[in-house]
């Protein structure tokens, strides 16, 4: 008895590390294509200042900080992604257990 106890508790466990590690890649995943979007633009504008107005860098722009380079402004924009991602992979793991595992 106390022995299927104890696969069940590592059965939740190995989920609940499924879960995280799968939010994990979606918002890294997110944070990689919107940071690596920024550093095209950049490199084909080569001007970064022009970011602080047009791109979009959600961090960037609620701590009022100016982006002076590009490095800077992969390093916001890898982070917008990443927040964006999560928040992505939050909700699509919560429909799916909602409506996907449900039926």
């Amino acid at each position: 008895m106390h022995a299927h106890a104890e696969d069940k508790s590592k059965m939740v466990l190995r989920k609940r590390m499924n879960v995280k590690l799968k939010i994990l890649l979606i918002s890294s995943s997110f944070g990689i294509a919107w940071g690596g979007i920024y550093l095209i633009f950049s490199f084909l504008h080569s001007m970064t200042e022009m970011f602080n107005k047009d791109f979009i860098l959600l961090i960037a722009n609620i701590f009022k900080i100016k982006i002076t380079t590009t490095l800077n402004g992969f390093i916001y924009a890898f982070f917008d992604g990443f927040l964006a991602g999560a928040i992505v992979g939050i909700l699509f793991l919560i429909l799916k257990w909602n409506f996907i595992d449900k039926s």
